[in-house]
């Protein structure tokens, strides 16, 4: 692999930790809301489908924007690689995870997520 292929894999990988952080600072805040409101916890799935998705458009949107042309392309692969770290960890982590008609549907919507936020990315 050339040194381009190298140096846009690195600001792909760039794109999802900063995705990953940006997740992480969503979920504090939710979790202080939740936490001093009357929010019901019923919320919470769905909460966490949109900061997923959000932190998944940001993670392509970075990548694309650093690298600055195939927005598409590093954009799919930053929505491929923030949900496959993302279910590797729950395998890891999540007693009784599995497998299922819906992984797959959350990796499809992830990939298709991470290309739009690459597909905007290079234009800002």
């Amino acid at each position: 692999m050339d040194k381009e292929g190298i140096s846009s894999i690195k600001v792909v990988i760039s794109g999802v930790i900063i995705g990953y952080i940006a997740a992480t600072i969503m979920f504090v805040i939710y979790g202080i809301i939740l936490g001093s409101t009357s929010i019901s916890e019923e919320t919470i799935p769905m909460i966490v489908k949109v900061i997923l998705a959000v932190t998944i458009f940001i993670s392509g949107l970075m990548s694309a924007h650093w690298i600055h042309n195939r927005g598409w392309l590093y954009g799919t692969m930053a929505g491929l690689i923030y949900i496959i770290v993302l279910l590797v960890l729950s395998a890891v982590f999540v007693k009784g995870f599995q497998v299922s008609l819906n992984t797959f549907a959350y990796v499809a919507i992830a990939i298709l997520i991470g290309a739009l936020g690459g597909i905007l990315g290079i234009n800002i």
